[in-house]
């Protein structure tokens, strides 16, 4: 079975992205398709680490009763870097804050409703000022930047890699591993015995960058594990699959031939689990990890061991619930989905992050890590991805019988939405302050503003209505088409409305993000929709 070439994950091929690292998988070289080679011996390891499992600490809960609301409120929110929408796919051009940047080789999805991928946004900076981009036409990989620069990598480059700070990429080619830094345009030859051909037939993942971009971690023939920093010569850690490096490669985490994790800061490795077998995340600067192994959920922070997160039922998997606007920053259309890129975590901590884990028996559960080793489990009976602010602070969730929600600052206990049995079926979203929702029934088809706290009603939309959201759900829109009109309306949170497209209708009608807004495309024009709810603006097509 195929595997993506980022993270390892046994894929079908068909996916456009990986399930599990969001990395394109039909770009040349994105997957694994022969059977690993046989591993060498594992790293020697000072011998396996214990999970100790922590209670919950009576000290810190009464800290957490005597915080300060407001102050907890910044803290949640301030766990996520802050990430900005510069770059937007659209017809076949490349836009830079709303402007045409570049015309794309190969045809768009607009002229050719059959066409395949023209283009791929390959990774995406933390900060979301860099990109990192594949012209399938061409072949040809590009950089730009928020500052409006355009850097073309060498043609010998093979399945480049973006740092997450956008400083720099790596990329194996026909004399080995280089570091490439975007700033000097320095091109270092790392590692010459990289061999492109095994990179090419699967035997080979491609190397780690270090979340600064100063490091990477990369193995070579017979899983020689090597670490390269600050320019100095690799030097060679052990034997295994590196999976994520620290920032300035200070912790290395990686697998070896057994399948066994481990992570190491140069010293005895610290073996974290017998086997990885679940989802696993890093946060922004790598000094943590959560994962899944042997049904159970695991926290390491700063190079310790893992530590067991108490559950009751068995955790398959998990998943984060970030910010409304955290999930992505650049459309790339096809001719059937509008998807976002693979980018990098902004996370700066999984503590007082909240999260739902599907659980062996395909329940979902939601829980928000108190510290390491504590849980607070919120509802165990959810039926439906819940919704989080923009500003981190609430939680919206349903159970199939009513909607729930919960301030995530101190201690809260959930609450009950009044008549939020009658919406369990639908589809939600939070204001960027927590405190109204946004309710699509999926029976019915009518729309609904929705107080949280009290259940009052603040406006609500006829049936058919198309509703439009922006990023951070800071504005949405209503969207009606007849035999010769579409008309655009846009809402506030308090209920406020106000006309601002009506155009006449064409063959086809396009809506996707775009910057911090939404563009709807009617043929090849494009109208943009501010979220300030201004008049619509066309987009300047490509020059």
């Amino acid at each position: 079975m195929p595997r993506c070439r980022i993270c390892n994950t046994p894929v079908t091929g068909d996916e456009p992205y990986c399930l599990h690292c969001g990395s394109p998988l039909q770009v040349p070289g994105a997957l694994l398709e022969d059977a690993p080679r046989e591993r060498g011996p594992a790293v020697p390891a000072a011998g396996p680490t214990p999970f100790p499992v922590l209670g919950v600490s009576l000290a810190m809960l009464i800290v957490a009763i005597a915080a300060v609301v407001l102050l907890v409120q910044s803290q949640v929110s301030g766990n996520w870097q802050d990430r900005q929408r510069h770059f937007n796919l659209w017809n076949g051009t490349l836009y830079l804050d709303g402007q045409p940047l570049a015309a794309l080789d190969g045809v768009s999805p607009a002229q050719d409703p059959e066409a395949a991928y023209a283009s791929t946004v390959y990774a995406l900076s933390q900060d979301g000022r860099t990109l990192l981009l594949y012209e399938m036409g061409s072949g040809v990989w590009t950089v730009y930047t928020a500052d409006g620069d355009v850097m073309a990598l060498p043609e010998a480059f093979y399945l480049p890699v973006l740092s997450p700070d956008g400083s720099a990429v790596s990329s194996v080619a026909e004399d080995g591993l280089h570091h490439y830094d975007l700033s000097t345009g320095t091109d270092t030859l790392v590692e010459p015995a990289y061999d492109l051909e095994a990179v090419k037939k699967g035997y080979t993942m491609i190397p780690c960058f270090s979340p600064d971009g100063s490091a990477l971690a990369y193995a070579v023939e017979d899983d020689a594990l090597f670490l390269w920093k600050d320019g100095a010569s690799p030097q060679q850690v052990g034997t295994g699959t590196p999976l994520a490096l620290s920032s300035g490669g200070e912790l290395l985490y990686f697998r070896d031939g057994k399948g066994q994790f481990y992570v190491t800061d140069g010293g005895a490795p610290v073996l974290l689990a017998a086997s990885l077998d679940g989802t696993y995340l890093f946060n922004a600067d790598g000094t943590e990890c959560l994962f899944c192994s042997d049904d159970k959920l695991f926290l390491t922070q700063n190079g310790g061991g893992a530590v067991l997160l108490p559950l009751e039922d068995p955790a398959d998997e998990f998943q984060l619930i970030p910010p409304a606007g955290q999930e992505g920053d650049v459309n790339t259309i096809s001719s059937a989905i509008d998807m976002d890129p693979f980018f990098y975590q902004t996370l700066r901590t999984f503590v007082e992050e909240p999260l739902y884990v599907t659980t062996r028996y395909n329940t979902m559960t939601l829980i928000r890590l108190d510290g390491l080793g504590e849980v607070t489990v919120l509802d165990e009976r959810l039926s439906a991805v819940p919704a989080r602010s923009a500003d981190g602070s609430t939680l919206l969730w349903s159970t199939g019988d009513s909607l729930f929600f919960q301030r995530l600052a101190g201690i809260s206990q959930p609450e009950e939405v009044p008549d939020g049995s009658s919406w369990t079926d639908s589809y939600f979203s939070l204001s960027p302050d927590g405190r109204a929702c946004f309710l699509y029934s999926l029976r019915g088809g009518d729309w609904r503003l929705v107080e949280i706290a009290s259940g009052r009603e603040i406006a609500s939309l006829k049936s058919g209505s198309h509703c439009l959201l922006s990023p951070d759900r800071s504005a949405f829109w209503s969207l009606g088409q007849s035999n010769d009109r579409i008309t655009v309306e846009h809402l506030a949170w308090d209920g406020t409305r106000t006309p601002v497209l009506d155009v006449p209708s064409g063959a086809s009608l396009t809506m996707i993000y775009f910057l911090d807004g939404v563009l709807v495309a009617v043929d090849d024009t494009g109208y943009y929709l501010s979220p300030d709810g201004g008049q619509s603006v066309e987009v300047p097509a490509a020059p």
